[in-house]
């Protein structure tokens, strides 16, 4: 009876074992559902170079604001601002906060223009007015325009 039970429960290992390696098992789906799309790519390498470039501790939060103007033969074109949240900045179109590679990233977007860059479902709201803010008279931050479907680095600007 006991290498019955034995047999049995090895079993049951090695069928739990293949079943992670299984394809169509709910372990892999939960994997994929972690790596759902929070932030459009290219957002995510430019604020993942900023950030590595500027340097901060991990408690500073960072700031994607996203905004047209009139730039090009009267075209509105779509700009997006990666900095840090420096106090006393506009914060007219705030919509909360996103974790992104365990940095907090507050989401700023004037007319709804950049809903289809980053996911609103992941977003968390938060007041603004409990968001800590740095008080810099160097503010560093790095600007991109749309280009054909693809962010490009116009330039980074210490303002």
């Amino acid at each position: 009876m006991k290498k019955i039970i034995i047999f049995i429960f090895i079993l049951f290992l090695l069928a739990s074992c293949n079943n992670k390696n299984n394809k169509n098992s709910t372990y892999n789906e939960n994997e994929n559902t972690t790596r759902s799309f929070i932030l459009n790519d290219d957002l995510i390498k430019e604020f993942n170079k900023y950030v590595s470039e500027t340097n901060f501790d991990s408690a500073v939060i960072y700031f994607i604001e996203f905004f047209a103007k009139d730039q090009t033969l009267n075209d509105k074109d779509t700009f997006v601002e990666i900095s840090y949240n420096y106090c006393d900045r506009d914060i007219e179109g705030y919509k909360g906060i996103l974790m992104i590679d365990s940095n907090i990233v507050a989401i700023c977007d004037k007319n709804n223009i950049g809903q289809k860059f980053y996911n609103k479902t992941y977003l968390l709201y938060v007041s603004y007015e409990k968001l800590e803010c740095r008080y810099d008279t160097l503010i560093i931050s790095t600007l991109l325009k749309l280009n054909n479907g693809k962010f490009v680095e116009v330039w980074s600007i210490n303002l």
